[in-house]
């Protein structure tokens, strides 16, 4: 399932995107940038002064979306999270035809409509249409035909820990991407060592299962600031000396 975020600038779709994956299964999804903000999860950071410093902005290039599409199309995670700009444009029509569905994010009525047609004369399936506000009270107008409702507190560097919004949309997201069914791995020739970060994660005890709305177990991994030295330590003892490693995972 390859899920397109997009709507008008300033409508709060990176910290959004930083919601869901705070509630998403480790082991399934991947985050593409389709837009050269220069922008990506650690943007989220609390402390906005130092992301200011450290963002570099880019620029729409041939390259910049041939690059990004090819990326989109090489995932094998049941779950990518696709971030775009806040144009109706050429570029964000290719990336969109190299995705499955959308959701849209905006603070405007009208370009939430606009937004909402693009995707759907693309041919993509909308999995959720989102009022967004940084005030007022959440709410969820409907979940059919697809998810309907009011998100609001998206601030850079927070976490809604109790959006019953965020929760919902996950529920939804696990569901359709179909995460529950186990698919078999087929035996891979390569000979090196292979870490999975969700595996290594249990192991050091930052990883528990938690709970979809709708009940599905998925595993959680969330690693925090001191657990670098442990994850060098670990990984420095699974290596063997002159062979390669492989790490899987964000």
């Amino acid at each position: 399932m390859k899920i397109v975020f997009c709507g008008p600038p300033h409508s709060g779709k990176s910290v959004f995107i930083a919601n869901l994956i705070d509630k998403l299964p480790t082991d399934a999804y991947t985050i593409i940038r389709a837009c050269p903000d220069g922008e990506g999860t650690w943007s989220n950071n609390k402390n906005q002064n130092e992301t200011s410093i450290v963002r570099k902005k880019g620029k729409f290039t041939k390259s910049f979306i041939d690059g990004a599409c090819q990326a989109i199309d090489n995932q094998t995670n049941k779950i990518v999270l696709v971030d775009v700009g806040g144009v109706m444009s050429k570029e964000n029509e290719q990336v969109f035809s190299h995705c499955d569905s959308f959701i849209v994010l905006s603070s405007d009525e009208e370009k939430k409509k606009e937004w909402l047609e693009f995707g759907q004369k693309l041919g993509l399936t909308c999995v959720g249409c989102l009022d967004s506000s940084l005030e007022g009270k959440e709410e969820i107008y409907s979940r059919t035909p697809y998810f309907q409702g009011k998100i609001v507190g998206l601030e850079r560097g927070e976490i809604l820990e109790d959006s019953v919004v965020i929760k919902a949309i996950v529920s939804d997201i696990v569901q359709k991407s179909r995460y529950g069914e186990k698919e078999k791995i087929a035996e891979s020739e390569y000979t090196g060592s292979i870490i999975d970060d969700t595996e290594l994660g249990f192991e050091l005890g930052y990883g528990k299962e938690i709970f979809t709305e709708d009940g599905t177990p998925i595993k959680k991994v969330r690693w925090s600031e001191n657990a670098l030295p442990k994850i060098y330590q670990a990984i420095q003892e699974k290596l063997i000396s002159g062979q390669a490693v492989r790490i899987n995972g964000i």
